[in-house]
Parts: structure tokens; sequence; C-alpha cells
């Protein structure tokens, strides 16, 4: 049975496991006949349901060895090299892999990563796809001096499969609404309701806003004809 270590409160190794049992639901161990030991362990709610596969890791010479050859060597594998499928392998010998979303931007997918750090990488998993905003003039005293061209409502499908909030475990929406100004974590009855009071601002700039500027501007223009 594999015992978790003691460990001094200064000491910079020895917490893998401590992890793993912090951020995990179960877990359990079996000897792997490549040597080592490879650690499964679940995540309640986590997303995909089914989370990480942990599987037995392939000597370096096998043709199926994580990322193909470039992994074998130890060199990074190139991104997407198994469409659908992020990998993570430990210089240890264990081998966890989840699901890479097509939309996704980035790949996760790493080699020779020491066993300790597995359970941080795993929680900064962040499967992301932007889009953009439209450019508005912005101030910004605090940032910039004057009036700059920026983005507004700019944002991301983000999914962060192992993080501690279970709602962030699920794709969801966060969108930027401008320098330093964010609605978070939005699920996709949030988006409408968002896009919703938008539309309705929207149009009250364009039938009610609009129309009482006009009017003030002439009125002010009535009052003031030497200004023009």
């Amino acid at each position: 049975m594999l015992k978790r270590p003691e460990v001094l409160e200064d000491s910079e190794h020895g917490r893998g496991l401590w992890l793993v049992d912090a951020l995990s639901d179960s877990w359990q161990v079996r000897p792997s006949q490549y040597g080592g030991t490879a650690v499964s362990f679940t995540m309640a709610d986590a997303w995909p349901p089914e989370g990480a596969a942990v599987t037995e890791p392939h000597s370096s010479a096998s043709p199926h060895a994580v990322g193909g050859p470039d992994a074998s060597a130890g060199r990074q594998p190139a991104p997407w090299a198994a469409p659908g499928t992020w990998t993570i392998a430990t210089d240890g010998g264990a081998v966890v892999s989840g699901y890479l979303p097509e939309w996704a931007e980035d790949d996760p997918t790493e080699v020779g990563v020491p066993p300790d750090l597995l359970p941080s990488l795993l929680t900064q998993i962040n499967h992301r796809s932007l889009f953009e905003g439209p450019m508005m003039p912005l101030a910004a005293p605090d940032v910039w001096d004057g009036v700059e061209e920026d983005a507004v409502f700019e944002g991301s499908i983000d999914c962060n499969p192992y993080d501690e909030d279970a709602r962030l475990r699920m794709p969801v929406v966060n969108l930027h609404v401008a320098v330093g100004r964010w609605i978070p974590a939005l699920d996709p009855q949030g988006l409408a309701e968002v896009a919703a009071k938008l539309r309705a601002h929207a149009d009250l700039l364009d039938t009610k806003v609009r129309p009482a500027l006009v009017a003030a501007r002439e009125d002010w223009a009535a009052q003031h004809p030497a200004d023009e």
C-alpha cells in the first residue's frame, strides 16, 4: 500500500500524494508492469464526467509512447499530437490524459513532469477560446492618459476541469466589459440574460438617449449662438 510521506513544513518535495488527496474525491494506486506506480483519482462533478484517465506508462522503445517518438526521446510533443486528448507524463512513469475539446486554443500536453508538480499542473489546465469585442474610445485615468481605442465586451469561453469551483469545470463565458471590469463565469442562461440587457440598452441609447441628446444640443445652440 502506497503511503503519503511525512514531510517537513519547509520541504520542497514529498507533497504529491497529499495534493492528490486534497484535490480528489477518491484515489487508488496499482503497481505498473513497466516499473513505478500508477495513481488514478476522480473528482466529483468534474468535466467531462469521467475525468482524467491515468494509464500504464509505455517503455521508451514503444512506438505508442505519449506524443510518439518525440515523447519517448524526452522532447515536448507537438500540440494536438493526439486529437481530442491531452496527456501529461511524469518522469516517474505515470501518464494522465483527459478530453481536449476541439474549440480549445491550447494543448496542455507535457512530458517529463516531476510527480510532485502533477496536481498543480492539473489545477492549471484551462481550455480557452477567445472572442473579440468592438473597439471603443475609452478613458482609463488609472491606466493611461487621455482617450484610447480599446475593446469592450471581449472575452473567452473557458473550462477548467480541475478547478476547486465546480461551476468552472463546465465551459463558461468570461466577459471583459472594459479595463479591469469582468462579468465572470456565465453559463448559457446567464449569457442570454446579459445579451438581452445589452440589446435593451442599445435600444434605449438609439430610441431615447440619442433623440434626447439631439434635442439638448439644439436647445443649447439656440441659447448660445456665439458658441457656434
